[in-house]
């Protein structure tokens, strides 16, 4: 066992020395010529024989850089495993300007000997691997044979320029074990491991594992893994891909590292959005790295608090908690942090210090209620009136009181009253925000693909150019269009939407204060209508007690423990969102007022269009000065209507009346007043508007 857990420890240093080796040499690529395009392309085990090859490279070549050593032996072992043509060229060009090229093909005959020597000791303990990449990703594989070339390159026994020569000398005895090499040592040592754990051992559960997945962290509860590619992410967990673009997009950038629970399977996602794929670099401004999170369904969630609880993994991702923190996530104290909150000369902290380490039974605080405070639960029939009330267990304490006493003691919220009761959800309707009508001029930018059909069927038929996508759009011309030439049937349309979209953006906005609420507050609590209870631990207790300087329960229920700390009024106007409710709705609405255009039955839409600007322009051209359709906002599905336009003559004893106008077939009627009619005057006159206008041009007519 000692010999197992010795080389346990080896393998845990390979694992850590091969990844770092993985993170030098994707720098060192990017920092030549950004070689490395930030896709999850890059292979785990490409930097497991790194180490050899500069240790031969240091032996013949004492002086030559680091990088130019990277160079030479990710273009060879790329060669090797005849990857990455493309880059494979660009890195060529780069050795043969810093004059490397008569090394290259020693470093790519050892990895290829190399690779040799391991696909040979491979095949006689019975595993399946198709090329050093491949070696160098199953550890418990690779570890015995990086060992033994270690042995030789330091024994001297090969050099750089005999390695291969060496390793192909040796290649020939593999599988003879009579022969006493140490390649077939290591045969004897991995068939050994193989007969001791049952055909099972570490190796062939690697060799199950998908190869474009790499697990970087594992214990009894929790595994870190990292998709190499995309569409291994996509496989871990559909709701990641789909139709988020914008999500798939960002996750190519830096590295997605996968949380999965070993007990329940449940994932989530920590992005570390650092340059450099598997590099947990801090950010040189912040010291910290730029980690974000997203829970199983792609939806943003505090990183810090969803790793509060998960505590093997904060050196991982290198996160520091401030007792403000563990108290908002509810995280372990340690005995040491506990003490420092101590203050001996208050006995209500000593009592909660106690009762917390078990010297005292959790009924000696019920000493520290003071007159205003009652023992809970709360009274049944409290009538609007202020109360404080205790419950309290081995646990912890529940402290409840009445709303306004917490919004305005705890919380001290000031001004921002109105926002904070959204906030909390003592409100529960959602605000109706009124917006302006320009807030149309966006509004293709929500419509669904059945909605942007329609709206291309009527260009269509109106012979308009064709507009499918909001950037073609100008701003405000999607309105503008329907407005002017569908105004009736759009004006009643656009009221709706409006208030559809009125309604999102109050939701988005009590939505944004809710969460601001929550994530500002230390502590949560739970709203029965006016009673507000508060749960908080002993150690929530005594951090408490230790921060505001409280003697009892009384000072603690007056003190702002919970202070939110920000303005919410800045907040509400800031948020300018609308939810997919409303989207939905305004599709809705949008939808039937394209129905009703579309529903004319036996009518050209073209063909309207056309007559009623014919009118309109026939009008000005005669001089009309006051015309529209009807007294309201004409419709164009009304493919009659009447015209109140009327022209006065000059002797101000007769004027022209249009008593209305038919769209679909250009007819027109209208009557010509007379200041002092006689009886065949006041007859009605039907035609065209070549009729309208001899009368208006032909003063015989009159």
């Amino acid at each position: 066992m000692e010999i197992l857990t010795y080389e346990i420890q080896q393998i845990g240093l390979l694992t850590e020395s091969t990844t770092k080796n993985e993170n030098i040499i994707k720098k060192t690529l990017v920092d030549v010529g950004g070689i490395v395009d930030g896709t999850f392309t890059f292979g785990t085990g490409i930097g497991a024989f790194l180490t050899p090859v500069t240790d031969l490279l240091t032996g013949q070549y004492p002086h030559m850089t680091e990088d130019n050593m990277i160079m030479l032996y990710i273009t060879a072992i790329w060669i090797v495993s005849n990857r990455n043509a493309d880059k494979v060229k660009l890195l060529l060009n780069k050795i043969r300007e810093r004059k490397l090229t008569n090394v290259l093909p020693k470093v790519v005959d050892f990895l290829r000997s190399t690779e040799e020597i391991a696909l040979k000791v491979a095949e006689e303990v019975g595993f399946t691997i198709s090329s050093i990449v491949d070696v160098g990703a199953f550890t418990f594989f690779a570890f015995p044979i990086l060992d033994a070339l270690k042995q030789l390159i330091n024994s001297g026994e090969i050099t750089l320029e005999n390695g291969a020569a060496y390793l192909k000398s040796m290649l020939i005895a593999v599988g003879v074990l009579a022969v006493k090499n140490i390649f077939n040592s290591i045969i004897k040592r991995l068939r050994f491991r193989k007969k001791q754990f049952g055909g099972h051992d570490e190796l062939i559960n690697e060799q199950e594992v998908n190869k474009n997945i790499k697990t970087v962290y594992s214990d009894e509860d929790v595994s870190v893994i990292v998709p190499i590619d995309f569409a291994e992410l996509c496989k871990m967990q559909n709701s990641w891909c789909g139709d988020q673009e914008p999500f798939k997009t960002v996750l190519k950038k830096g590295t997605p590292y996968i949380v999965r629970s070993n007990h329940t399977g449940e994932k989530f996602i920590i992005h570390d959005k650092g340059s450099v794929f598997l590099h947990r670099s801090p950010n040189r401004q912040t010291g910290n790295l730029d980690l974000t999170a997203y829970d199983g369904n792609g939806k943003w969630i505090p990183y810090k608090k969803t790793l509060a609880l998960l505590p093997q993994l904060h050196q991982f991702f290198q996160l520091d908690y401030s007792n403000l923190e563990k108290m908002k996530f509810g995280m372990a104290i340690s005995k040491k942090e506990s003490e420092g909150w101590l203050d001996k000369s208050n006995p209500f902290s000593t009592a909660v210090y106690k009762v917390m380490n078990g010297f005292e039974d959790s009924d000696r605080l019920y000493d520290f209620l003071a007159d205003d405070v009652d023992e809970g639960p709360p009274p049944y029939f409290r009538g609007g009136a202020e109360f404080k009330t205790v419950e309290i267990d081995e646990k912890g304490v529940t402290l409840s009181m009445d709303y306004e006493a917490y919004k305005h003691n705890v919380v001290d919220i000031g001004d921002d009253d109105y926002y904070f009761d959204y906030g909390t959800g003592y409100w529960t309707d959602s605000p109706y925000e009124e917006l302006d009508e320009e807030e149309l001029n966006y509004i293709f930018a929500y419509m669904n693909e059945e909605n942007v059909r329609k709206t291309k069927e009527i260009l269509l038929l109106m012979g308009e150019e064709l507009k499918d996508t909001i950037d073609v759009w100008e701003e405000g011309d999607w309105a503008e269009f329907f407005e002017t030439h569908f105004e009736g049937e759009f004006n009643n349309a656009s009221g709706d939407m409006l208030y559809d979209l009125g309604h999102g953006l109050g939701r988005e906005r009590m939505k944004a204060i809710q969460q601001e609420v929550s994530d500002e507050t230390t502590f949560s609590i739970n709203l029965n209508g006016d009673e507000v209870n508060i749960r908080l631990s002993y150690s929530q207790l005594l951090w408490i007690i230790h921060v505001h300087s409280v003697r009892n329960f009384s000072e603690l229920m007056s003190a702002s423990f919970n202070e939110l700390g920000v303005e919410l009024n800045d907040l509400w106007y800031d948020t300018y969102e609308y939810d997919e409710e409303s989207f939905a709705d305004v599709n809705d609405t949008y939808s039937r007022f394209l129905d009703k255009i579309l529903d004319i039955k036996g009518v050209s839409l073209k063909n309207i269009v056309k007559n009623r600007g014919n009118l309109i322009s026939t009008l000005q051209k005669l001089g009309f000065k006051d015309y529209r359709y009807g007294s309201q906002a004409h419709n164009i599905t009304d493919t009659s209507f009447a015209q109140r336009g009327t022209l006065k003559f000059k002797d101000d004893t007769r004027e022209i009346t249009i008593l209305g106008f038919d769209t679909s077939d250009g007819s027109i009627k209208f009557k010509i007043n007379h200041e002092n009619p006689k009886p065949e005057d006041n007859k009605e006159i039907s035609g065209t508007l070549s009729t309208l206008e001899d009368y208006v041009t032909t003063d015989t007519l009159f």
